[in-house]
């Protein structure tokens, strides 16, 4: 990978978003949202999307820093150290946490991860103790107090079909 490539919640970019949230954010019901991320000063791309695993790849303008493709874990187990590094709103954050186990959404595969966490940190990535990426933050369920995380093998996955699909 050239360092240009991002992962994030696809919810973060896709701008569709419940009623209740875009009352809260000052939209209405029925307004049609476009998002549009900027890195240093730089328009972002999203370039392949998983909805079903709540994951965009975005391509961002390339920086001067040699960027080297992530590790990813591939298995986990239960009471595994983990930590996710956000920045809501600017702030930076370093969480640190323990892998729950497997979390089922919508028939869907996800991980759970006993973590704080608050509005603004999907799209963060979570790691290991070796610095792994384990998978990527996508929510959080406040009834079981649990954060909800994309699994990193899924995240790799939709690197690999897009850097398969670019190689001439």
């Amino acid at each position: 990978m050239d360092g240009r490539l991002v992962v994030t919640a696809y919810h973060v970019v896709s701008g569709e978003l419940d009623q209740s949230k875009k009352l809260a954010l000052g939209f209405g019901r029925e307004d049609q949202l476009q998002v549009k991320v900027f890195t240093n000063g730089c328009q972002a791309k999203v370039i392949k999307v998983d909805k079903e695993a709540d994951l965009a790849l975005l391509e961002v303008c390339s920086s001067s820093r040699q960027n080297s493709a992530p590790a990813f874990q591939s298995s986990i187990s239960k009471d595994e150290k983990l930590f996710l590094i956000a920045r809501p709103h600017g702030d930076r954050i370093v969480g640190r946490g323990t892998f729950m186990g497997a979390y089922a959404f919508n028939g869907l595969d996800y991980w759970s991860v006993r973590i704080n966490a608050r509005d603004g940190y999907s799209g963060s990535p979570v790691y290991n103790e070796h610095g792994e990426v384990v998978g990527v933050f996508s929510g959080y369920d406040w009834a079981k107090d649990l954060a909800v995380i994309s699994p990193g093998t899924r995240a790799q996955k939709l690197i690999e079909e897009y850097a398969s699909a670019t190689k001439p």
